[in-house]
């Protein structure tokens, strides 16, 4: 699956991957983000008045399909306070977002936002009477209108936005975390509490991101061998998968064929495995074919560099050619001998890729 991917363990507090907006109910201080002991959360000195730290993680994810887990580290009062939990679908600015807090009972997701320092927070829905300690991990998935919170796998909680009350869009793809601290004051004495810390934290796209741009990515998955003849030939019915194909046609995904739908300098790669490997004194390659049209005739546009040798059982090219509107494209081989060509599991042995790379 395409989309985004990020981790982050808290060895450190990185800065070049997350950006973080202070809120305080008042004008106080509030400490900084630390790590103490591969933890992350709010400093627990230096907290003057009630306030906390929103992280989002600099890179944005891709689609509006996201997942966002935390490990839950030490405890702290996260009895008293939900003062930690999870951001979703954030704006940059924090102008909006999906805000889920957390404490060692009680799970309340909300719709909030962080306009002109005013943190303003609507409940959706919470859950009571749960039991959440540290090493549990919480995940916040939103699809669609959907939002659901599992704790260790268990759904413990969803709400159906209908209404997109909380906007989703390329301008509300961030993710992070909050961690804050609750200050209160009686005549005798003031006392902090905080919620839990965040041991680690992961999120990614939950389906794959919409194809942009012109070009193909055609592989073999399947690891039965078949048959090729020896010789210069294009490939006979290899390609079983399709991992992306955008403004082409493609006309034989078995044999590779591609129709051009937008002329300009395209850039091709070709790659393949062999069941038997070359042998000494003769050689592999790849090549790459094309004709006019699908009833054109077929020709060699292209030729890999030679590759032989006992251990050689994997050849690849890539070619850069200029591609006119209406031609057919496909992938060719030189072997000296009778082969079977197979694929992986992943389509990194066998594939035929393309991308425009420059038009008028």
């Amino acid at each position: 699956m395409g989309g985004a991917a990020v981790t982050d363990s808290f060895e450190t507090w990185d800065t070049t991957k997350w950006s973080v907006a202070k809120w305080a109910d008042g004008s106080h201080t509030v400490p900084d983000m630390v790590i103490v002991s591969n933890q992350a959360g709010i400093a627990k000195n230096g907290n003057t008045g009630t306030g906390g730290n929103f992280a989002l993680y600099k890179t944005p994810l891709m689609t509006d399909s996201q997942s966002v887990s935390l490990v839950l580290g030490r405890a702290n009062q996260a009895g008293y306070f939900t003062g930690s939990g999870v951001i979703i679908r954030a704006a940059v600015d924090l102008s909006t977002f999906v805000l889920v807090q957390i404490g060692t009972s009680k799970i309340s997701l909300q719709r909030a936002t962080i306009v002109n320092g005013e943190l303003t927070v609507t409940v959706w829905t919470e859950r009571t009477n749960l039991s959440l300690n540290t090493g549990d991990t919480v995940t916040v998935a939103a699809t669609g209108s959907s939002y659901e919170v599992l704790v260790n796998g268990v759904s413990r909680v969803g709400y159906q936005d209908t209404a997109v009350t909380s906007p989703v869009g390329a301008s509300n793809r961030w993710v992070g975390f909050f961690s804050a601290c609750l200050v209160s004051t009686s005549w005798s004495s003031t006392t902090l509490y905080f919620g839990f810390d965040i041991e680690s934290f992961a999120a990614a796209d939950t389906s794959s991101p919409p194809v942009v741009g012109t070009g193909w990515s055609l592989y073999r998955q399947s690891t039965t061998a078949i048959s090729q003849s020896a010789g210069n030939a294009r490939y006979g019915n290899i390609f079983d998968t399709v991992r992306q194909a955008n403004k082409v046609n493609v006309l034989n995904l078995a044999s590779g064929q591609i129709q051009i739908t937008k002329p300009g300098w395209y850039v091709m790669s070709v790659g393949a495995q062999w069941a038997q490997a070359c042998g000494s004194g003769y050689n592999y390659n790849v090549s790459l074919w094309s004709a006019p049209s699908p009833e054109g005739q077929w020709k060699v546009v292209r030729n890999s560099g030679e590759t032989a040798g006992d251990a050689v059982y994997r050849v690849s090219g890539t070619f850069v050619v200029f591609a006119g509107a209406g031609s057919v494209w496909a992938p060719g081989y030189y072997i000296p001998g009778a082969n079977q060509m197979y694929g992986d599991a992943s389509g990194t042995h066998t594939y035929f890729d393309g991308t425009l790379s420059s038009f008028s």
